[in-house]
C-alpha cells in the first residue's frame, strides 16, 4: 500500500484480496458503464452509495467515490443456503473512486479471496441448484487447488 501522501496507482500493492483497474473515464461515467453492464448482463442493482456525497452533507470533502451493490437473488440465494457466511459478501460491491491524476479506479474483492474467506460450497454441496437466472453457474463456483471461487464480477465489464 502506498504510504501516507504518496498517490495510489492500480498498479501498487493492496489489501489482501481487493484488485484494483485504472479506468480513462471519471466517475460518472465508469460508474454508468459499469451499471450498464451489470443491468444488460441481467443482474439487479441493489443500491449506489454515494460516499462523497454523503460526506459532503455532512461537511465534509472527500474525492468522488461510490459503491454500486449488485447481485441476483436467483443466483446468490442458493450460495448463501449452502454457506450462510457468503452473504457477509454477497451482493457483490464494486467502488469507484477518483483518480487524482484523472479517470477513476475500480476496486473490488478478488473472487479467489471471496472464496477461501466464507468457504463457498462446490458444485457438490447439499442443496446448492443451479439457477436458469444465476449468473455464475454453481459448477463453475469451484476453483483450482480445491480452493472455491466466483468469477470476478468486473475484470469482464466495460470500463
Amino acid at each position: 500500500m502506498p504510504s501516507q501522501g504518496q498517490p495510489f496507482t492500480s498498479d501498487a500493492t493492496g489489501p489482501e484480496g481487493v484488485v484494483t483497474k485504472d479506468s480513462a473515464r471519471p466517475v460518472p461515467a465508469t460508474l454508468e458503464r459499469l451499471r450498464a453492464d451489470v443491468e444488460h448482463r441481467g443482474l439487479m442493482v441493489f443500491a449506489l452509495v454515494d460516499h462523497s456525497g454523503e460526506a459532503a452533507k455532512a461537511g465534509l470533502s472527500m474525492p468522488d467515490t461510490k459503491l454500486l451493490i449488485f447481485g441476483s437473488p436467483a443466483g446468490g440465494t442458493p450460495i448463501m443456503l449452502a454457506a450462510p457466511l457468503a452473504a457477509l459478501d454477497l451482493p457483490l460491491k464494486v467502488l469507484v473512486w477518483e483518480n487524482p491524476a484523472g479517470g477513476s479506479f475500480v476496486s473490488y474483492l478478488d473472487p479467489a479471496y471471496l472464496g477461501g474467506a466464507t468457504a463457498l460450497p462446490t458444485a457438490s454441496s447439499p442443496g446448492l441448484r443451479q439457477s436458469t437466472r444465476s449468473p455464475t453457474p454453481p459448477s463453475r463456483l469451484h476453483g483450482t487447488h480445491g480452493r472455491p471461487h466466483r468469477p470476478a464480477p468486473c475484470p469482464a465489464f466495460r470500463l
